[in-house]
């Protein structure tokens, strides 16, 4: 089950989304656009109460990490991992909740504040991206948030914009 969110998830919003807002606009917009379609739709799951905003600070944070590493490594891979280990210990070892079955439904309850959930979650997804900062620095890998993605993902300079013309006196 984790398995298909994370491969469902990252295909969909850091594959196609992402790809194609970026490929008309810069990586820092895509990824915000990205990161605001991704939160709404996990917020269906939490809920627009006040929750949702320390959620939505979370998620936002999880997608810039997980585009990190679509861009830095040049794939979906790590990106489909993290995503993948992540719910895993989230839902199935308990990240403050545990999944029961009743025949052939899961239910969520609930161990732990959700305070203490997003708190713990935030932590975790924020030294990734400090780790994978360090790691891209360390590895010489450069990225402009003001680039634009080309058809390969990868990303492309943009063009520089025509000054305004001097005229000779």
């Amino acid at each position: 089950m984790c398995l298909a969110f994370g491969v469902c998830e990252e295909i969909c919003f850091r594959g196609y989304i992402f790809q194609n807002l970026g490929e008309g606009s810069p990586i820092w917009m895509a990824t915000l656009v990205t990161g605001l379609i991704f939160c709404a739709f996990h917020l269906l799951e939490v809920g627009f109460d006040a929750r949702g905003l320390s959620f939505l600070f979370f998620i936002m944070l999880l997608n810039v990490f997980l585009v990190l590493t679509r861009l830095l490594t040049r794939s979906l891979w790590l990106a489909i991992g993290f995503h993948t280990v992540f719910d895993w210990v989230a839902i199935i070892v308990g990240l403050g909740s545990v999944v029961s079955a009743d025949r052939h439904v899961l239910h969520l309850e609930r161990t732990a504040s959700l305070i203490a959930e997003d708190l713990l979650s935030m932590f975790i997804v924020v030294l990734g991206i400090l780790l994978f900062l360090v790691w891209a620095w360390w590895s010489n890998r450069h990225l402009s948030w003001r680039a634009t993605l080309a058809e390969d993902g990868q990303p492309q300079a943009t063009e520089a914009q025509p000054g305004p013309v001097e005229q000779g006196g």
